[in-house]
């Protein structure tokens, strides 16, 4: 028997007939999974959830002259029905009623509030309390770069089976494989991705010149707006001994190409449509979007996470 959840919602604020959109989070990437119109204030979704679970959200995006606006409530579901309560420009405190999960994840944030300055201790004290919690798991997944390698493991042995095979046991098992955190000053780890061609590009292809690896994703609403500055950094010095390789967490595509064009991104970007699978992302121990990393013609890393004017003074430094 196939499980669903049927998602009951409230806004207020909201003119009748605005489009409601719900998005699925579960591999890392913001797909939309759903659409419905406002109806004398409220909405209904049906979905199947072939997890048992599923990792969701509604989101009021909006683009102005100014840029995007973004407003959203991220939330669990699972079989059963889950109510939605939420008002216009304030999402993000929407209630959500009929979700263990949900409960769960709640809770998680209660202890990190009482106990914010030993955030490991706090995720100890959950896993005990919920081995069998894909919240436990998800929160392990957010901190496994952060790790070493032994105390992962030894956390990640708590888990049964299904708890390791999920999207966040996966991600784990790829941290314990690749994970390493890079610093200024180490060599950038090799790696191989195709681009939208399907043409297969390696991050050594760029030895030689200045590099900025940029990891981003079509979801991502600051790797967007980002993305404006870069196209007139690359303008300004691709004929100087600099160049951009992307390196996109996608899960779609269209959305991926229809990104790449809207921002008018002219540098190679790669992707394997994998998600939080993508094997750079954990060589990288990459968990915040955008990240990048500044490479030199010798394949050293020599910063992290310019953006705007930073990145702008330090090439006019090194490029002259």
């Amino acid at each position: 028997q196939k499980q669903s959840v049927t998602i009951e919602g409230e806004l207020t604020g909201y003119l009748d007939g605005f489009i409601v959109k719900l998005y699925d989070l579960s591999s890392g990437t913001n797909v939309l999974m759903d659409s419905t119109e406002l109806n004398k204030g409220k909405f209904k979704f049906k979905k199947e959830l072939p997890e048992g679970y599923q990792y969701v959200a509604i989101m009021d995006i909006r683009k102005s002259k100014k840029g995007v606006s973004l407003d959203y409530k991220k939330f669990w579901v699972e079989p059963g029905t889950v109510h939605f309560k939420g008002k216009l420009g304030d999402l993000r405190n929407a209630e959500v009623k009929g979700s263990k999960i949900n409960d769960e994840e709640q809770e998680y944030f209660r202890m990190l509030e009482k106990d914010s300055d030993d955030e490991f201790n706090v995720l100890k004290k959950f896993i005990n309390k919920y081995p069998k919690s894909i919240i436990a798991i998800k929160f392990l997944d957010t901190h496994a770069q952060q790790m070493n390698k032994d105390s992962l493991q030894q956390y990640f042995d708590y888990f049964d089976l299904e708890l390791k095979n999920s999207a966040f046991g996966q991600n784990i098992l790829a941290a314990l494989k690749y994970g390493t955190v890079l610093n200024i000053g180490d060599q950038a780890t090799d790696f191989k991705l195709p681009n939208k061609d399907g043409k297969v590009i390696s991050l050594s292809d760029y030895k030689g010149k200045y590099v900025l690896l940029d990891f981003w994703g079509s979801w991502c609403i600051p790797c967007r707006e980002e993305n404006k500055n870069l196209v007139k950094i690359h303008q300004t010095y691709q004929h100087k001994g600099f160049d951009i390789l992307g390196v996109s967490k996608e899960g779609n595509r269209n959305h991926w190409l229809s990104a790449m064009k809207e921002d008018k991104i002219t540098w190679e970007s790669l992707s394997d449509l994998k998600g939080d699978k993508t094997i750079p992302v954990h060589l990288y121990a990459v968990t915040k979007y955008p990240s990048n990393f500044l490479i030199n013609p010798e394949g050293i890393i020599i910063a992290k996470d310019l953006r705007g004017v930073d990145l702008v003074d330090k090439l006019k430094e090194l490029i002259k």
